[in-house]
């Protein structure tokens, strides 16, 4: 049931940070946590998530 709650809250939350410009960190460590991951692999997901991110970014700007 948590898995159902995960998509749309992310959803919602990522909506209001990105108008506000936080970061997806602020966002992603916690909601992996209450999903109930350890500690130390919510962080490892998240930064491993902002790395393929910003490499993405990075390309799709060079190919501009």
């Amino acid at each position: 049931m948590r898995e159902l709650l995960l998509f749309p809250a992310g959803l919602l939350i990522s909506a209001l940070f990105s108008s506000l410009g936080l970061g997806g960190g602020m966002l992603m460590v916690p909601l992996l946590l209450w999903s109930g991951l350890p500690i130390h692999a919510a962080i490892g997901t998240s930064l491993f998530a902002i790395t393929v991110l910003s490499c993405s970014a990075t390309i799709a700007y060079a190919l501009q």
